[in-house]
């Protein structure tokens, strides 16, 4: 199954939500990586947390987290390779921009389901989040990045099964 990030990222524009859809990846990608399933109690309780001020997710939020997890689990379950939302990005400047958001966003579920293990990877983490996006970007720069998120996010999914 391959995850169509435009069509959900379209769908995610249309609730309004403060936070970007590269953000909010980051995020499930993070929770699924700790070993929390699509659709449980404490999946759903954490974005409603940090996504809807502690209210019940309505039918729209489910439907998009819900398939984000299903595909990240999918994914890890099957030893495939990790697609990243910023990929689909146009330009060099949205793509920097998606990927502080993704590492941020990640760096938010790590640091709430990992905490100490992780201190060097967080840090790690928050240093890309804050990536100048007015810089010019290197293709090779980026496949190192990837590399590592993959790298650790595996690593983390292997840790928690």
């Amino acid at each position: 199954m391959t995850l169509e990030y435009k069509e959900l990222e379209a769908q995610y524009n249309n609730l309004k939500l403060s936070d970007s859809f590269d953000h909010v990846c980051g995020f499930i990608m993070g929770l699924v990586a700790c070993g929390i399933q699509a659709g449980n109690k404490e999946f759903n309780q954490t974005l409603s947390q940090f996504y809807n001020d502690d209210l019940a997710l309505n039918g729209a939020m489910i439907s998009i987290f819900t398939n984000l997890a299903l595909e990240y689990e999918l994914n890890f379950n099957a030893g495939s390779a990790l697609n990243f939302p910023f990929d689909e990005k146009d330009d060099d400047v949205e793509i920097l921009k998606g990927l502080g958001q993704f590492c941020y966003g990640l760096c938010l579920a790590l640091g709430i389901k990992q905490q100490k293990k992780l201190n060097e990877d967080l840090q790690i983490l928050t240093n890309i989040a804050n990536i100048d996006t007015n810089s010019k970007m290197d293709v090779t720069d980026l496949f190192t990045i990837r590399k590592y998120l993959c790298e650790l996010i595996s690593g983390i999914r292997h840790n928690a099964i």
